[in-house]
């Protein structure tokens, strides 16, 4: 090898020196996690790895069980300020405590591994005898018997209380409707169309946390359904909602809804190659 080539090399080792001496490895920082009765989402903060090469492997079991399961490596988020690994471990199985074990690795240097134990929650049901009172469309008046049914929304919140289901008949109640009377750890203050035929609202606004919401058909131009304030566990099923641009919007600081089994059908036609409008808006929430 000639010395002009033997020059070279040397100078290619010594780039190669001072970027493997410039490289950070990673530093662990806060881990926080968070549970769906089907998932279980992390969040590692890590300071250093400016070159980003830190990996972390997931694997979890069921507490006090033997063989661990992998699931998908952590993520790289570095964004406006935010510099951590997430992801999720997901298709698990409701009201279970799980051991998960993630090993933070950096070639650079660095690294932790740690072992966390997380429960996820139970999927949510009504129990079979929660009192049950009656409501049909209407300005105000009657006594929520089957007979004599709360007259609107506005007239049936006034005396609902934890745990208290609401069966809505059929019929155009108006609105857009409120509901701003939440219940507690007891139980949801529940609102259930009877399903006899369709229960109509020009729009639904929920204000209040551990409210469930089932089995209405929204006829609204726009922002079907609202969360507002700090309106946490909120119970959403059974929506029809068709035509629309915007479907669910929620605000920042709302966690722990529940939205499932809903049809959604907006007003542009999936061929056209439109992007505009939301089905369930998550941009600016933490559902």
């Amino acid at each position: 090898m000639g010395r002009k080539a033997l020059a070279c090399l040397a100078g290619a080792l010594l780039v190669a020196q001072g970027s493997a001496a410039r490289a950070q490895g990673v530093t662990a920082g806060e881990l926080r996690t968070y549970s769906t009765p089907q998932s279980i989402g992390v969040e590692w903060d890590v300071t250093g790895d400016d070159d980003h090469d830190a990996t972390v492997r997931v694997e979890h079991r069921a507490s006090g069980s033997g063989e661990w399961r992998r699931a998908h490596p952590l993520f790289r988020v570095d964004h406006e300020g935010i510099d951590h690994l997430a992801g999720s471990i997901l298709f698990l199985a409701q009201a279970t405590a799980y051991d998960v074990r993630l090993e933070l690795v950096d070639p650079d240097g660095g690294g932790e591994t740690r072992e966390i134990t997380v429960e996820t929650g139970p999927i949510p049901l009504l129990p079979e005898d929660a009192p049950s009172y009656h409501v049909a469309p209407g300005s105000g008046g009657g006594s929520g018997t089957e007979s004599d049914p709360y007259l609107g929304i506005d007239e049936a919140q006034q005396h609902a209380t934890p745990g208290d289901v609401f069966l809505l008949h059929p019929g155009d109640y108006g609105g857009p409707i409120q509901f701003d009377r939440g219940g507690d750890a007891a139980g949801y203050v529940a609102w259930v169309a009877t399903g006899d035929g369709p229960v109509r609202a020009e729009g639904v606004i929920v204000t209040a946390s551990r409210v469930w919401v089932e089995g209405l058909a929204i006829t609204l131009p726009d922002n079907a359904l609202r969360g507002w304030v700090t309106a946490s566990e909120v119970f959403i099923r059974g929506y029809s909602i068709t035509g629309w641009h915007f479907f669910i919007q929620l605000s920042e600081v709302e966690e722990g809804w529940w939205i499932s089994d809903n049809v959604f059908v907006g007003d542009s036609s999936p061929v056209s190659g439109e992007l505009s409008g939301e089905g369930i808006e998550l941009q600016h929430t933490s559902l």
